[in-house]
């Protein structure tokens, strides 16, 4: 039991760092937008 708990929290906390990156990529992406302009 306590072991499908820690996959599931382990697969959320990678989902999360996931968001994290793209979310951070995307906002860099957008500043050089913002510049090129």
């Amino acid at each position: 039991m306590m072991r499908v708990c820690s996959v599931k929290l382990g697969t959320i906390l990678n989902f999360e760092i996931y968001l994290f990156i793209i979310s951070s990529w995307l906002k860099k992406a957008y500043v050089h937008m913002q510049e090129a302009f």
